[in-house]
């Protein structure tokens, strides 16, 4: 209760989209899973969709696998709108197989934005794009947070690839 209290508060305050973090969702033993992860997000997102049903609720259960996130995606129209993915998720299989049903953000490595030069960083967003822009609901992101030693003139390099994206006819 005391999350969707907060959650339904940072709405009321003014935030259009709230994202529930759920960094130990891969240290989780598979047995309890569904009541130590799936059924607290899904309690969650419905308590605070009570309150702000056009509020869109994005769910981050870091590390969570195929099956677990298909659960999550079974269970979603009356709880959240989308589910951002860590890195190791398969962005093809996510693709096909969520984004038919919510919408998709994240999964891009954010190591591709420590180099020097930008050539891993444009096959990681092309490789994305490519994937999930032809579909409705893909919010490009990263599968973590940046790191200290980013390099800015790349997350630069992103923002501008991103917004001049055009798909391919």
């Amino acid at each position: 209760a005391a999350c969707a209290d907060y959650l339904s508060m940072q709405i009321q305050a003014g935030a259009d989209a709230i994202q529930v973090f759920e960094s130990w969702a891969a240290a989780c033993p598979a047995e309890h899973w569904k009541s130590a992860v799936h059924t607290p997000l899904v309690t969650l997102g419905k308590a605070i969709k009570l309150k702000h049903s056009a509020t869109p609720i994005i769910l981050f259960p870091r590390g969570a696998t195929p099956h677990q996130l298909l659960a999550l995606r079974d269970t979603h129209t009356s709880s959240f709108n989308a589910l951002s993915l860590s890195t190791e998720v398969d962005l093809g299989w996510a693709s096909q197989t969520l984004q038919p049903h919510l919408t998709l953000q994240g999964n891009i490595d954010p190591t591709v934005f420590t180099e020097n030069t930008p050539t891993s960083l444009d096959s990681a967003l092309n490789h994305a794009l490519s994937l999930c822009a032809p579909h409705p609901g893909y919010i490009v992101n990263l599968g973590h947070g940046f790191t200290p030693d980013t390099n800015i003139s790349l997350v630069q390099r992103a923002v501008d690839t991103i917004k001049s994206y055009q798909q391919p006819e």
